[in-house]
């Protein structure tokens, strides 16, 4: 019966066929609804879906996010490569895990405080100036913010479990707001406007930091390339 269904993927390449969600109030078991590479507009339909985990409806023509505020144990949300301006709607997630918004129109970091368990949160190709509004995830362990348009690395402090930064593709002048992310392995800082290289001690499991495409000066490269403990890429 289709009403134990627990996975459903409707995944349209060719004309895009499937242009709204319905149909789906009987499937109240289903855990995975994947409707990524259609033409859908508006998030709706998902009411009756109170045990669905994972919603991927990347690659469409979604504007706003909404419809997803009452599926309270969603665990990841992909509304990659859509059309969305605005973080919104989100505040009764507290499970969520994984946030992707990759490729959108965003210009704000904001409405993100309930959102505690957070552990992955992808902003990747947006337009953010600045890096904020993050205070709440503690938890939070990969953050991509890379293809922005930021000028400055702040806002990080709280984020203590972070474990890999990406930020390249920005506009950034200096290695800042770093000192308190202990448990920092990866920083991806490639095609930036860095100059100088001042590593923080209290980085103390940073294991790699690609610093390609910047302006580093040639001394800094000589002082660093050799590094025994971290892997620099320049």
């Amino acid at each position: 019966m289709l009403s134990n269904l627990k996975t459903l993927i409707i995944i349209d390449n060719s004309d895009k066929s499937i242009k709204k969600i319905e149909g789906l109030d009987n499937l109240v078991n289903l855990e995975i609804l994947d409707l990524k590479y259609n033409n859908i507009k508006k998030i709706e339909g998902l009411d009756n879906l109170v045990n669905l985990k994972e919603f991927i409806l990347a690659h469409s023509i979604i504007s706003e996010i909404e419809g997803v505020n009452n599926n309270l144990k969603l665990t990841k949300l992909d509304l990659s490569f859509n059309k969305i301006t605005e973080i919104k709607n989100l505040d009764n997630l507290i499970n969520l895990e994984v946030l992707k918004l990759k490729k959108n129109k965003i210009t704000q970091i904001k409405n993100l405080d309930n959102l505690i368990n957070l552990k992955y949160l992808s902003f990747s190709e947006n337009k953010i100036f600045e890096i904020e509004n993050l205070n709440y995830l503690v938890k939070l362990e990969k953050l991509k913010l890379d293809d922005n348009l930021i000028f400055t690395i702040k806002g990080l402090d709280n984020l203590v479990n972070l474990q890999s930064l990406c930020l390249y593709e920005n506009k950034i002048t200096a290695l800042t707001g770093l000192d308190n992310l202990i448990n920092l392995k990866n920083i991806y800082l490639a095609a930036n406007k860095i100059k100088e290289i001042n590593i923080i001690d209290s980085l103390i499991n940073l294991e790699y930091i690609d610093l390609t495409q910047n302006k580093i000066k040639k001394k800094d490269i000589e002082k660093y390339k050799n590094n025994n403990k971290v892997i620099f890429c320049f």
